[in-house]
């Protein structure tokens, strides 16, 4: 059974303490309000960053609000001293908008090749978009828990209004 999310609770795993510098994230989703009440902004997907700019991490998210909506948003945080980072974003543009209400079928797929990070979105099966980073790190060692359909950071306020299906992370 999919994950039925209302927007303000969410599911948050067990601490997700992999350290991935090569990493697949992949789900299927449904956002059913692309036009949540502010100040939602976002809905963030899939999280696990330990507190607003601190430590490391990384967060999958869908922008529904501003100029640029409905596409995929990646961004990871690099510790440059304890308790404080700095965050990296990339914006998947190119990538088609969602559907309101319809299943969308979403992955992106991290590589590192020694000089930087590669990134690349698909959505239905179809490569969209690729992007490289030398700003990326090889590996983050990740130790907060993995929260799916919202965020920590803000304490749920990005929660997502629709369902989760089929969240896989690999290496």
């Amino acid at each position: 059974d999919a994950l039925l999310l209302d927007g303000d609770s969410c599911l948050v795993a067990d601490a997700f303490n992999q350290s991935l510098s090569e990493m697949t994230v992949e789900m299927w989703v449904r956002i059913d309000n692309l036009s949540p009440a502010f100040p939602k902004v976002q809905y963030s997907l899939l999280e696990n960053i330990k507190g607003q700019n601190k430590d490391w991490g990384f967060d999958l998210n869908v922008p529904v609000a501003g100029v640029n909506v409905d596409f995929l948003s990646w961004r990871e945080f690099t510790e440059i001293s304890p308790g404080s980072s700095t965050a990296t974003n990339h914006h998947f543009f190119v990538a088609p908008t969602f559907v309101e209400g319809v299943w969308t079928h979403i992955a992106i797929v991290r590589t590192w090749d020694g000089a930087g990070v590669n990134l690349c979105a698909y959505v239905n099966g179809l490569k969209e978009e690729c992007y490289s980073n030398s700003d990326f790190i090889e590996a983050f060692p990740g130790s907060e828990p993995l929260a799916i359909g919202c965020n920590n950071m803000g304490g749920g306020v990005f929660g997502l209004e629709g369902m989760i299906d089929e969240l896989r992370i690999s290496s």
